[in-house]
C-alpha cells in the first residue's frame, strides 16, 4: 500500500463528511484511511461507520479515551501498512489529486536514502496558498533550513516513510494532551532532507476550536509535553533569537508543569539559568491569559 491517512478526531462529525469526500474523490485509490477517535461523545462512531459501509475507501476505525492528538497519531503510526504516512485533521482536506501528485513525486525520489518525504503546500478553500512558497529552485531541503535559512512560512501538507516516522514517537506525560507537530520534523532534520512539492495538496481551514486558535491554552494543557519538546529541540535552532525565545518558554513550561527536566545533555546551561526568571515571568502571564480568555468564555456562555 502506497499511503496511510490519519485523522485524529474528537468531536468533528460535522467535519468529517468532508474529509471524507475528499477521498472518495481521490485520483489514485492506493491508500488506507485511519481514523482515531480521541474520546468523541458525538456520533463520530455511527457516522463512521456509514462511510465504511459504503465500501468507497479502505477505513480502519480505532476509538481511544480522549489523551490528545499526538497520542491518536501515535496509535495512527503504529498501526500504519502504507509506505508513507500523512496526518490529514479532521478539518482539513485534500485536493481531488493530491495522493496521484504525492505518488508521481515519490517515484522520483523513493530510492534516495537522504529524503525522509514530502512536504507540498497547502491553501484554503479559494486556492490562496498558505504562508510561501518554496523558492522556486529549491527541490530539496531539511525541515530546519525551510525555516530558518530560506524563510519559508505557514502551514504545509507533510508525508512521511512510516518506516522512520515510527522511530519518532511523540513523548506524553499524564494528562498533557497536546505536542507540537513540529517536534517530528526538527528530529528528523538532523539526518534527512524532504522533497519539495511547490504545489498545494490541501485544503486547509482553521475552526474556532481548533488547535491553532488556542495558543495560550496549549501551554497550560501541556506544560510538561512543551518544555520536553523545548528541551529536545533546543540545541537544534539556528538562530539566536528563536533559541533565546525556545529557552525562555522551556523555563515557563518547566513552571507551568510537573517535570523536572536537567540540562545536562545541551550546551546551552548558562543560558537555561540564566533565562528562568523571564521563564517565571511569561509563565504567570500565560496563566493570566488563559484565566481571562476562560471568563470571558463563561459570561458568553452564561
Amino acid at each position: 500500500m502506497f499511503l496511510t491517512v490519519c485523522t485524529p478526531t474528537y468531536n468533528r462529525a460535522y467535519t468529517l463528511n468532508r474529509v471524507y469526500k475528499s477521498l472518495v474523490a481521490q485520483s489514485l485509490k492506493n491508500f488506507e484511511w485511519i481514523i482515531i477517535d480521541d474520546g468523541s461523545d458525538d456520533n463520530t462512531k455511527q457516522l463512521v461507520n456509514e462511510f465504511i459501509a459504503k465500501k468507497k475507501v479502505n477505513i480502519r476505525y480505532f476509538y481511544q479515551t480522549n489523551q490528545g492528538k499526538h497520542i491518536a497519531l501515535n496509535k495512527g503510526m503504529e498501526l500504519a501498512k502504507g509506505k508513507l504516512f500523512t496526518c490529514l485533521d479532521s478539518d482539513d482536506w485534500l485536493y481531488s489529486n493530491a495522493i496521484e501528485k504525492i505518488n508521481s513525486t515519490w517515484q522520483q525520489v523513493q530510492d534516495n536514502d537522504g529524503i525522509v518525504g514530502i512536504i507540498s503546500l497547502d491553501s484554503f478553500e479559494n486556492g490562496d496558498i498558505i504562508g510561501t512558497r518554496f523558492p522556486e529552485k529549491l527541490k530539496q531541503a531539511n525541515w530546519i533550513d525551510l525555516n530558518f535559512k530560506y524563510g519559508v512560512t505557514g502551514d504545509k501538507d507533510y508525508y512521511f516513510r512510516t518506516n522512520q516516522l515510527k522511530k519518532i514517537k511523540f513523548p506524553s506525560y499524564k494528562n498533557n494532551k497536546h505536542m507540537p507537530p513540529s517536534y517530528q520534523y526538527y528530529l528528523l532534520s538532523k539526518k534527512f532532507d524532504f522533497s519539495l512539492l511547490n504545489t498545494p495538496t490541501k485544503y486547509v481551514e482553521y475552526l474556532n476550536d481548533g488547535i491553532s486558535k488556542n495558543k495560550y491554552n496549549k501551554y497550560v494543557v501541556a506544560p510538561d509535553n512543551f518544555a520536553q519538546y523545548r528541551f529536545d529541540i533546543m540545541d537544534l535552532i539556528p538562530s539566536s533569537k528563536r533559541k533565546l525565545m525556545n529557552t525562555i518558554h522551556f523555563n515557563s513550561s518547566l513552571c507551568l508543569g510537573n517535570i523536572k527536566l536537567k540540562p545536562k545533555k545541551i550546551r546551552n546551561k548558562i543560558l537555561v539559568y540564566l533565562t528562568k526568571p523571564l521563564g517565571y515571568l511569561l509563565s504567570m502571564y500565560i496563566k493570566v491569559r488563559v484565566n481571562k480568555s476562560n471568563n470571558l468564555a463563561h459570561r458568553i456562555e452564561g
